[in-house]
Protein backbone atom coordinates (compact mmCIF):
# COMPACT_ATOMS: atom_id res chain seq x y z
CA UNK A 1 0.00 0.00 0.00
CA UNK A 2 1.29 3.49 -1.20
CA UNK A 3 0.31 6.83 0.98
CA UNK A 4 -0.24 9.80 -1.08
CA UNK A 5 0.70 12.67 0.89
CA UNK A 6 -1.67 15.42 -0.82
CA UNK A 7 -4.04 18.54 -0.52
CA UNK A 8 -2.31 19.94 -3.85
CA UNK A 9 -3.36 20.06 -7.75
CA UNK A 10 -0.31 18.47 -7.58
CA UNK A 11 -1.14 15.25 -6.02
CA UNK A 12 -4.11 14.92 -7.74
CA UNK A 13 -1.66 14.61 -10.69
CA UNK A 14 0.04 12.20 -9.31
CA UNK A 15 -3.07 10.14 -8.18
CA UNK A 16 -4.79 10.38 -11.37
CA UNK A 17 -0.50 8.38 -12.83
CA UNK A 18 -0.48 6.37 -9.98
CA UNK A 19 -4.22 4.55 -10.65
CA UNK A 20 -2.63 4.00 -14.13
CA UNK A 21 -0.10 1.74 -11.82
CA UNK A 22 -1.98 0.35 -8.98
CA UNK A 23 -5.25 1.10 -7.31
CA UNK A 24 -3.41 0.18 -3.56
CA UNK A 25 -3.04 3.72 -2.58
CA UNK A 26 -4.60 5.81 0.02
CA UNK A 27 -5.14 9.97 -0.44
CA UNK A 28 -4.29 11.59 2.89
CA UNK A 29 -5.59 15.66 2.85
CA UNK A 30 -6.20 17.80 5.93
CA UNK A 31 -9.08 19.87 5.30
CA UNK A 32 -12.62 18.83 3.59
CA UNK A 33 -12.45 20.79 0.85
CA UNK A 34 -8.92 19.01 -0.28
CA UNK A 35 -11.05 15.76 0.76
CA UNK A 36 -13.57 16.65 -0.74
CA UNK A 37 -11.87 17.54 -4.22
CA UNK A 38 -10.35 14.38 -4.00
CA UNK A 39 -13.25 12.23 -3.36
CA UNK A 40 -14.33 13.61 -6.87
CA UNK A 41 -12.24 11.89 -8.93
CA UNK A 42 -10.92 8.89 -5.95
CA UNK A 43 -13.57 7.49 -4.21
CA UNK A 44 -12.94 5.65 -0.91
CA UNK A 45 -9.47 6.10 -1.54
CA UNK A 46 -9.42 9.38 0.35
CA UNK A 47 -8.39 10.08 4.10
CA UNK A 48 -8.91 13.73 6.21
CA UNK A 49 -7.26 15.06 8.91
CA UNK A 50 -4.18 15.94 10.44
CA UNK A 51 -1.78 13.62 11.64
CA UNK A 52 0.99 13.97 14.13
CA UNK A 53 4.56 11.50 13.71
CA UNK A 54 2.75 9.37 16.13
CA UNK A 55 -0.58 9.39 14.36
CA UNK A 56 1.39 8.87 11.08
CA UNK A 57 3.01 5.86 11.95
CA UNK A 58 0.30 4.06 13.73
CA UNK A 59 -1.37 4.75 10.14
CA UNK A 60 1.18 3.20 8.31
CA UNK A 61 1.54 -0.32 10.50
CA UNK A 62 -2.11 -0.73 10.29
CA UNK A 63 -2.81 0.16 6.69
CA UNK A 64 0.98 -2.02 5.73
CA UNK A 65 2.54 0.93 3.98
CA UNK A 66 5.23 0.52 2.37
CA UNK A 67 5.99 3.70 0.25
CA UNK A 68 4.96 7.43 1.26
CA UNK A 69 4.83 9.98 -1.61
CA UNK A 70 4.84 13.60 -0.40
CA UNK A 71 3.17 16.05 -2.40
CA UNK A 72 2.12 18.60 0.08
CA UNK A 73 2.43 21.91 -0.38
CA UNK A 74 6.00 23.63 -0.19
CA UNK A 75 4.93 25.45 3.36
CA UNK A 76 4.16 22.48 4.68
CA UNK A 77 7.15 21.51 6.41
CA UNK A 78 5.78 19.69 9.37
CA UNK A 79 4.27 16.58 7.69
CA UNK A 80 7.27 16.70 5.54
CA UNK A 81 9.32 16.06 8.74
CA UNK A 82 6.86 13.63 10.32
CA UNK A 83 6.79 11.34 7.03
CA UNK A 84 10.54 11.46 6.76
CA UNK A 85 11.02 10.41 10.68
CA UNK A 86 8.02 7.80 10.09
CA UNK A 87 9.97 6.50 7.07
CA UNK A 88 13.27 6.45 8.45
CA UNK A 89 11.65 4.60 11.40
CA UNK A 90 10.22 2.02 9.79
CA UNK A 91 12.68 0.89 7.04
CA UNK A 92 10.31 2.81 4.00
CA UNK A 93 10.59 4.52 1.12
CA UNK A 94 10.05 8.23 1.25
CA UNK A 95 9.33 9.69 -2.13
CA UNK A 96 8.90 13.51 -2.09
CA UNK A 97 7.57 15.81 -4.90
CA UNK A 98 8.55 19.03 -5.08
CA UNK A 99 7.58 22.15 -7.42
CA UNK A 100 10.15 23.40 -9.37
CA UNK A 101 11.35 27.06 -8.27
CA UNK A 102 11.61 29.45 -10.48
CA UNK A 103 13.88 32.56 -10.21
CA UNK A 104 12.34 35.67 -9.10
CA UNK A 105 15.56 37.10 -7.47
CA UNK A 106 16.28 38.43 -11.30
CA UNK A 107 14.07 41.44 -10.83
CA UNK A 108 15.75 43.91 -8.43
CA UNK A 109 12.59 45.20 -6.85
CA UNK A 110 11.52 41.76 -5.36
CA UNK A 111 11.93 41.69 -2.09
CA UNK A 112 12.85 37.83 -0.69
CA UNK A 113 12.09 37.27 3.27
CA UNK A 114 12.25 34.27 4.97
CA UNK A 115 9.68 34.55 7.82
CA UNK A 116 6.35 36.36 7.79
CA UNK A 117 7.55 38.61 10.28
CA UNK A 118 10.17 40.02 8.44
CA UNK A 119 7.26 40.84 5.91
CA UNK A 120 5.54 42.71 8.27
CA UNK A 121 8.55 45.04 9.03
CA UNK A 122 9.03 46.21 5.71
CA UNK A 123 5.33 46.69 5.15
CA UNK A 124 5.45 48.65 8.53
CA UNK A 125 8.08 50.24 7.44
CA UNK A 126 6.04 52.24 4.34
CA UNK A 127 2.45 53.37 3.77
CA UNK A 128 -0.10 52.33 1.52
CA UNK A 129 -2.34 49.27 1.29
CA UNK A 130 -1.40 45.61 1.07
CA UNK A 131 -2.67 42.43 -0.66
CA UNK A 132 -2.09 38.80 1.05
CA UNK A 133 -1.72 36.35 -1.20
CA UNK A 134 0.02 33.90 1.09
CA UNK A 135 -3.19 31.19 1.67
CA UNK A 136 -4.61 30.88 4.98
CA UNK A 137 -2.05 28.73 6.55
CA UNK A 138 -0.11 31.17 8.47
CA UNK A 139 -2.59 33.62 8.17
CA UNK A 140 -1.98 35.17 12.35
CA UNK A 141 1.31 35.31 11.79
CA UNK A 142 1.40 37.88 8.64
CA UNK A 143 -2.07 39.72 10.24
CA UNK A 144 -0.22 40.38 13.53
CA UNK A 145 3.10 40.99 12.16
CA UNK A 146 1.25 44.55 10.09
CA UNK A 147 0.54 47.00 12.82
CA UNK A 148 -2.14 49.05 10.94
CA UNK A 149 -4.59 45.78 10.47
CA UNK A 150 -6.83 48.63 8.26
CA UNK A 151 -4.20 48.47 5.57
CA UNK A 152 -4.55 45.27 4.74
CA UNK A 153 -6.61 43.24 2.28
CA UNK A 154 -6.08 39.83 1.83
CA UNK A 155 -7.25 37.16 -0.90
CA UNK A 156 -8.07 33.33 -0.43
CA UNK A 157 -10.61 30.36 -0.25
CA UNK A 158 -13.65 31.37 1.42
CA UNK A 159 -14.30 28.41 3.18
CA UNK A 160 -16.67 28.89 6.70
CA UNK A 161 -13.21 27.99 8.53
CA UNK A 162 -11.11 30.41 6.90
CA UNK A 163 -13.54 33.54 6.91
CA UNK A 164 -14.02 32.42 10.84
CA UNK A 165 -10.16 32.81 11.57
CA UNK A 166 -10.16 36.27 9.60
CA UNK A 167 -13.08 37.48 11.99
CA UNK A 168 -11.34 36.81 14.58
CA UNK A 169 -8.60 38.62 13.59
CA UNK A 170 -10.41 41.63 13.36
CA UNK A 171 -10.56 41.73 9.94
CA UNK A 172 -13.60 43.62 8.13
CA UNK A 173 -16.17 41.95 5.35
CA UNK A 174 -14.18 45.05 2.74
CA UNK A 175 -10.85 43.40 3.13
CA UNK A 176 -11.55 39.77 2.05
CA UNK A 177 -11.45 38.52 -0.93
CA UNK A 178 -13.38 35.38 -1.05
CA UNK A 179 -11.97 33.56 -4.49
CA UNK A 180 -10.72 30.31 -5.53
CA UNK A 181 -7.50 30.81 -7.31
CA UNK A 182 -4.95 30.85 -9.46
CA UNK A 183 -5.62 33.58 -11.01
CA UNK A 184 -4.13 35.21 -14.29
CA UNK A 185 -1.71 38.36 -14.87
CA UNK A 186 -4.96 40.63 -15.89
CA UNK A 187 -6.98 39.83 -12.11
CA UNK A 188 -3.83 40.48 -10.35
CA UNK A 189 -3.77 44.05 -12.46
CA UNK A 190 -7.77 44.32 -11.57
CA UNK A 191 -7.27 43.77 -7.71
CA UNK A 192 -3.82 45.53 -7.43
CA UNK A 193 -5.96 48.55 -8.64
CA UNK A 194 -9.08 48.42 -7.20
CA UNK A 195 -6.89 47.98 -3.32
CA UNK A 196 -4.82 50.90 -4.40
CA UNK A 197 -2.15 48.52 -2.87
CA UNK A 198 1.42 49.63 -2.27
CA UNK A 199 2.76 46.60 -1.30
CA UNK A 200 1.98 42.33 -2.14
CA UNK A 201 3.00 39.43 -0.28
CA UNK A 202 3.02 35.63 -1.73
CA UNK A 203 4.68 32.63 -1.42
CA UNK A 204 7.36 30.98 -3.67
CA UNK A 205 4.81 28.32 -5.20
CA UNK A 206 6.04 27.77 -8.01
CA UNK A 207 4.00 27.97 -11.77
CA UNK A 208 1.25 25.82 -10.42
CA UNK A 209 0.51 29.01 -7.69
CA UNK A 210 0.88 31.49 -10.55
CA UNK A 211 3.40 33.23 -8.35
CA UNK A 212 5.17 34.53 -11.27
CA UNK A 213 1.69 36.17 -12.47
CA UNK A 214 1.27 37.81 -9.07
CA UNK A 215 4.95 39.34 -9.54
CA UNK A 216 4.49 40.78 -12.89
CA UNK A 217 1.45 42.37 -11.95
CA UNK A 218 2.71 44.26 -8.97
CA UNK A 219 5.90 45.44 -11.34
CA UNK A 220 3.39 46.62 -13.73
CA UNK A 221 1.01 48.15 -11.42
CA UNK A 222 3.97 49.93 -8.93
CA UNK A 223 3.61 47.74 -6.45
CA UNK A 224 6.46 46.20 -4.19
CA UNK A 225 6.33 42.56 -4.41
CA UNK A 226 7.33 40.47 -1.12
CA UNK A 227 8.09 37.03 -0.87
CA UNK A 228 8.33 34.35 1.40
CA UNK A 229 10.92 32.07 0.81
CA UNK A 230 10.49 28.35 0.85
CA UNK A 231 11.48 26.84 3.70
CA UNK A 232 14.88 24.66 3.57
CA UNK A 233 14.32 20.59 4.65
CA UNK A 234 16.77 18.04 3.25
CA UNK A 235 14.67 15.88 1.24
CA UNK A 236 16.19 11.66 1.09
CA UNK A 237 14.82 12.13 -2.22
CA UNK A 238 13.39 14.51 -4.39
CA UNK A 239 12.06 14.78 -7.98
CA UNK A 240 10.92 17.85 -9.63
CA UNK A 241 9.07 16.20 -12.61
CA UNK A 242 5.68 13.28 -11.98
CA UNK A 243 7.48 11.27 -14.83
CA UNK A 244 10.71 11.09 -12.80
CA UNK A 245 8.65 9.73 -10.06
CA UNK A 246 6.86 8.16 -11.98
CA UNK A 247 9.22 5.80 -13.56
CA UNK A 248 10.71 4.86 -9.87
CA UNK A 249 7.45 3.71 -8.49
CA UNK A 250 7.01 1.58 -11.62
CA UNK A 251 10.55 -0.22 -10.72
CA UNK A 252 9.65 -0.14 -7.30
CA UNK A 253 5.79 -1.62 -8.58
CA UNK A 254 7.30 -4.81 -10.56
CA UNK A 255 9.31 -5.59 -7.54
CA UNK A 256 6.06 -6.15 -5.43
CA UNK A 257 4.96 -8.10 -8.07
Amino acid sequence: MILLLGGTSDSLLIAEQLSVLTQSFVISTTTEYGKNIANSRFKNQVICGKMTQEDLKAFCIQNKIKIIIDSTHPYAQVISQNAIAVCKDRAMDYYRYERPLEDYEMEKKVIMCTTYEEAGDIVNKGVGNVLLTTGSKNVEKIVKAIEDRDRIYIRLLPTSQEIKKLEQLQLKPKQIIGMQGPFSLEMNLIMLEHIKAKYLITKESGAVGKTKEKIQAALRSNVIPIVIKRPKLHYPTVYYTIDALMAVLKKELVEWD
